[in-house]
């Protein structure tokens, strides 16, 4: 949903492109609030949704059982009212100012993973494309991705935004839970910890990864990769909000507005370059030819007198030329020689 927030994003800045004479400037309405409505907007369509979301998942049920956990429903009884729903990405990690933008009531919890466990996942992950190229490569996506959530934590503030960690989940998760519902001022229902039994996903243990890991794998990557998890691990990166970074964070989301903003007047001046520049290579080509032609017929004719000049020079001594000019004939046809390709030798 992140790409929904800049898009929107791109729709007021190309309709408010006139100023005053746009609808939205007139009205003196912000971007802020057109996002803010339409994040309201989508919540209501997501909540009005969420019975033909249980049906779907009920069909699939029918079709595959394995799709079936009574720990997974989205509602116990019927009656339920759910008002929270949640959408989980690790794509998220670098949209988070933009969502903010979108549900400014929205909370964002970051579930942090061992490095070396999230890159056996990753190496290992069978759905149908890679995630990482080696693990030189997953490593670095890692880095990336727990870069841009610890970046976003200090820029929204931790009443915002939040990190927790899948180990804790895993030996403590009512613990957990009872933290994470603190956080969004929800009361802790036991249920909550239900769909934590039945584990979904699964990755070999770090010793596996190291005794089957890539001799290519860079040791000073991989230092720098713990020692970065290390750091997030022991409270290293938690120092609450922070304003200069909440600024970068702003201007980086608004230099990618702008980018799709102009995007597609960039598309039609590259091709116009490209059109350009391919009647310069035709006219450039077509020229090449001409002067190759001309360059054959001055060849010939280059040919013609130097087979002449050849007769004079070799001409008796009773022909009305003196043996003095074809001497020079000679010495003209020794100099011009090299540069004629296929002209008759000359004695």
């Amino acid at each position: 949903m992140m790409d929904f927030a800049i898009q929107l994003a791109v729709a007021f800045r190309r309709g408010t492109a006139r100023g005053e004479r746009s609808m939205f400037s007139s009205m003196g309405i912000s971007r802020q609030e057109l996002m803010t409505e339409m994040g309201a907007l989508t919540h209501r369509l997501i909540l009005e949704h969420r019975r033909t979301f249980e049906a779907r998942r009920a069909n699939d049920g029918t079709r595959d059982s394995s799709q079936v956990h009574e720990a997974f429903q989205v509602s116990r009884i019927p009656s339920d009212p759910k008002q929270r729903w949640v959408d989980g990405t690790p794509e998220y990690s670098f949209g988070m100012i933009g969502l903010h933008k979108l549900f400014p009531e929205a909370r964002f919890i970051h579930i942090v993973r061992d490095c070396d466990e999230v890159v056996g996942s990753m190496l290992n992950f069978t759905g149908g494309y890679k995630l990482a190229e080696d693990e030189n490569d997953a490593y670095r996506v890692w880095m990336r991705y727990v870069g841009a959530c610890i970046d976003a934590e200090r820029g929204l503030g931790p009443e915002i935004a939040c990190h927790v960690f899948h180990d804790d989940l895993v030996r403590n998760p009512e613990a957990l839970m009872r933290q994470l519902l603190d956080f969004l001022s929800e009361p802790y229902v036991s249920a909550c910890v239900q769909p934590l039994v039945k584990r979904i996903n699964s990755s070999p243990p770090p010793a596996a990864i190291r005794a089957n890991s890539d001799r290519s794998l860079d040791p000073k990557l991989l230092q720098e990769a713990r020692g970065f998890w290390s750091m997030v691990r022991t409270g290293g990166t938690s120092s609450g909000s922070s304003s200069d970074t909440a600024i970068r964070l702003e201007k980086a989301f608004e230099r990618r507005v702008e980018y799709f903003d102009l995007l597609d007047a960039r598309h039609v001046e590259a091709q116009q370059v490209v059109e350009r520049l391919q009647r310069q290579l035709d006219e450039r080509t077509a020229s090449a030819l001409r002067l190759d032609a001309e360059l054959g017929e001055a060849r010939k004719q280059l040919f013609g007198l130097v087979n002449r000049a050849a007769v004079i020079g070799q001409a008796p001594r009773r022909a009305r030329f003196s043996s003095a000019i074809g001497s020079k004939v000679k010495t003209l046809l020794s100099t011009l020689r090299p540069w004629l390709k296929g002209g008759r030798e000359t004695p």
